[in-house]
């Protein structure tokens, strides 16, 4: 009898142990996942990562279109939570007269056959210095209620479909609500912290640091903000070897309708320049030059004008590596070929700074080599 109630209490004990392990494990999966939300977020659908891009402290909006009065209450809700959650300054201007030429954002609400029923709604963004221009939503009336959510994340600035819990996923929980993740993407959106046309991943350590901070996850602080940066590491590695045409976009992207091989392509010099400035700035990784350098001239030989830009100012500068004004000279016509007024500015700078014997070698020197060797 003592036999069978000690097995019966250590049985006991190893169920409380385990039910602890197990429940830790499904808690730590909500950062992870949170995480991964996060990331995904950052990235078009068609497969190419996004810097960010908002409105700048004020507003205007309309709703105009097909059946107004039945979804104006339901778009002025999603307009009142999101002006909550990102401090902006909103004013709707609807009948108030050629609203269509004054209001920053528009809503459209369309007739049922004017858009295709997979994409019965669709936000159209313009945009200069990273700054929202205007914003035209459209939406099938049959389909408003469940748009409307989403696509104000979008003409918020959040352009990606990510997989977790939020309106903007294919599959959302809800559909009549801002989720906990929207909530906190759209605060942390137009955050100081979050920088004009900030880059996928100086934008992305902005949105970890927020999850780390929530406050349901059920461990410590400081176990989420190790596991936060080790994810932050990972992304960086990923996406290293995506630019190196070794890796892959996020399964969300490549599971997407409009997932496309040459976003994914065009995607890669993007990305080896955004590693380059996560070196050159100290964005999750340790900064370092040399690095930022190398990757700046991944990014040159794909191609890449801006990358062609920096890395020919590194010739010019020679951080970390040898001074070769010719290489730069070359680097910078090629860039400026492309309608890069950058480049076309600093090799006019480059070539008043040299003799007339210094410009003609520079000039006669083998033109770079596009592509990786």
């Amino acid at each position: 009898m003592a036999m069978r109630l000690l097995l019966k209490n250590r049985a006991s004990v190893l169920m409380i142990v385990l039910l602890g392990v197990f429940t830790s494990t499904a808690r730590a999966d909500k950062l992870d996942d949170n995480l991964q939300t996060v990331w995904e977020s950052l990235w078009d659908q068609r497969g190419t990562p996004r810097n960010l891009v908002r409105w700048d402290k004020t507003l205007t909006y309309a709703i105009s279109g097909h059946e107004v009065e039945r979804h104006r209450a339901h778009i002025q809700k999603a307009m009142r939570e999101a002006t909550l959650l990102t401090k902006l300054e909103v004013t709707e201007v609807t009948f108030q007269g050629d609203e269509k030429n004054t209001a920053m954002l528009q809503f459209e609400v369309v007739k049922n056959d004017a858009l295709e029923d997979t994409m019965p709604c669709v936000t159209i963004p313009r945009w200069a210095n990273w700054v929202f221009t205007s914003v035209v939503v459209k939406m099938q009336s049959k389909s408003a209620w469940g748009c409307t959510f989403h696509e104000v994340m979008h003409a918020m600035g959040v352009a990606g479909h990510p997989s977790g819990k939020t309106v903007l996923s294919y599959f959302p929980y809800r559909r009549d609500e801002f989720m906990a993740l929207d909530q906190l993407m759209l605060k942390a959106w137009y955050e100081p912290a979050m920088t004009k046309g900030a880059t996928p991943l100086e934008a992305l350590v902005v949105l970890t640091n927020a999850v780390s901070k929530q406050a349901d996850l059920d461990i410590s602080a400081e176990q989420a903000l190790e596991r936060t940066r080790v994810f932050n590491l990972r992304v960086i590695e990923q996406v290293k070897a995506l630019a190196l045409g070794k890796g892959e976009v996020p399964s969300i992207v490549q599971r997407s309708g409009r997932a496309s091989t040459q976003y994914i392509e065009a995607a890669r010099p993007l990305v080896a320049y955004f590693v380059a400035l996560a070196y050159l700035r100290g964005t999750i990784v340790t900064r370092d030059i040399v690095s930022a350098n190398n990757w700046f001239k991944v990014s040159a030989q794909y191609g890449y004008s801006a990358g062609q830009v920096m890395w020919a100012r590194a010739l010019i500068k020679g951080d970390g590596m040898d001074i070769d004004r010719n290489a730069a000279h070359g680097w910078l016509a090629l860039a400026a070929k492309s309608n890069n007024a950058v480049a076309r500015a600093e090799l006019d700078a480059l070539e008043k700074s040299m003799s007339p014997e210094q410009l003609n070698a520079a000039r006669l020197a083998p033109a770079p080599v596009v592509g990786l060797q």
